[in-house]
């Protein structure tokens, strides 16, 4: 019997090249060793043949793959191609709108920056007219008034100097002084005498303004100019007031010119008044005002008295320009208000030298006038300068005040109530 049964040819392969092992029927009990080489042969044959078919399979299935793969990403690069020159051309297309409304924006930018500037110059043409304050700078702004104010002071003080060998005091034209102002003082207190002709000074330089804004006489016309450009500008505000009276309309734009308008004048007036030293006026009141003080004070030195004649033109400027002028180019406009003798004293008002114990004493002459507005109102008024007063105890019978003085500031007084 046959021990070992195979195909006709060992050879042989099937459709799909792989040889199948369970072809091969050995009889184990009398298989030969020549049997088992052949065997041994026609498996490895068989297992050369598999992995050359798997390998060619495969070799196919990879290169399919890879064309397909290939396919797909030259697809997607032209895809991306076509993506990225519709971005570019998008971008330059946004780019371009862009470069145009940037050209719009600053355009009309520039349109807003010159409707800015214009819409500056009417609201400054009409801020000038409806803002009656001064700004920081201007001189006659309230705190640079109240400076100058100070200054003031301080050149009366020099010009009624009485301390040093070089000044000695005329005892009956200071008590005569004394009376006018109602002080029963001695001559021989320094304090008391130089505020007495502290304020002779001011109501002499006052008194001889109102004579000549009222009459002006024996002046070139030069020297009229401050008086004319006053009566002038009186004459409108009476004009202004007319038509306002008579002319009804809507809004108060009339009446806040009128305020202007006196601010500006006194404005002017206050930084150029009497500007030429050469001004007959103030010639003629130094010589009037050194010829008074002469009562009083006598100057032994020649170097003083040269000295005195100069500061006596300054303290005439310097008086009508800031207690006349700057005062009315306020508004409200601000008041001067002079204490007299006998007065109680008032903290809020006055400043004076003080021991401690001063409520057995009152207002015996005041230097310099307590500089405010709404004065005779305490719960509204508004202090600029407090005045300077020289005290003494109560006196029931104090002297009473020459009536030389009655009259100045009605010129100011008359000036100070308008309205305009």
């Amino acid at each position: 019997m046959t021990n070992f049964i195979q195909n006709e040819s060992p050879d042989n392969e099937y459709e799909d090249g792989a040889i199948p092992m369970e072809g091969i029927i050995i009889n184990d009990e009398q298989e030969s060793p020549r049997c088992l080489c052949h065997h041994h042969q026609f498996a490895i044959k068989t297992k050369q043949s598999n992995c050359h078919h798997f390998n060619n399979q495969y070799k196919d299935n990879f290169k399919e793959r890879f064309y397909k793969e290939q396919n797909l990403l030259k697809e997607s690069q032209i895809n991306y191609q076509k993506l990225l020159e519709h971005y570019n051309h998008d971008k330059n297309k946004w780019e371009n709108e862009e470069n145009q409304y940037r050209q719009i924006i600053e355009t009309l930018q520039i349109k807003r920056e010159e409707l800015k500037a214009e819409a500056i110059q009417y609201q400054l043409a009409l801020g000038s007219i409806t803002n009656l304050r001064w700004d920081d700078a201007n001189m006659n702004n309230s705190v640079n008034l109240n400076k100058d104010i100070g200054k003031l002071q301080s050149l009366l003080l020099e010009f009624t100097q009485l301390k040093g060998k070089a000044y000695s005091i005329k005892e009956l034209g200071m008590n005569n002084l004394f009376e006018h102002f109602g002080s029963q003082s001695d001559s021989k207190h320094k304090p008391t005498c130089r505020a007495a002709l502290q304020r002779f000074v001011i109501e002499t330089i006052l008194e001889q303004l109102d004579r000549y804004l009222l009459v002006g006489k024996n002046l070139q016309d030069n020297d009229l100019i401050e008086r004319d450009l006053l009566q002038k500008f009186g004459g409108l505000g009476m004009s202004l007031e007319n038509f306002m009276k008579m002319r009804k309309g809507t809004g108060n734009s009339i009446n806040l010119i009128s305020i202007k308008l006196r601010q500006e004048i006194f404005a002017i007036l206050g930084n150029h008044g009497f500007a030429n030293k050469d001004n007959q006026f103030v010639v003629n009141l130094k010589s009037s005002l050194l010829r008074e003080m002469e009562k009083y004070r006598k100057i032994e030195s020649p170097d003083k008295s040269v000295e005195q004649e100069a500061r006596a033109v300054e303290i005439i400027l310097e008086v009508v320009r800031i207690l006349y002028f700057r005062v009315r180019a306020q508004e409200p406009i601000i008041s001067l208000r002079w204490f007299d003798n006998g007065e109680p004293l008032n903290r809020n008002m006055m400043e004076w030298a003080s021991d401690g114990d001063d409520h057995d004493k009152v207002v015996d002459i005041c230097a310099f006038p307590v500089i405010g507005i709404n004065l005779d109102h305490p719960e509204i008024w508004q202090i600029y300068t407090k005045a300077k007063v020289q005290i003494c105890k109560i006196n029931d019978e104090p002297r009473k005040k020459s009536s030389r003085f009655l009259g100045i500031f009605s010129m100011a007084y008359w000036y100070s109530q308008k309205k305009y």
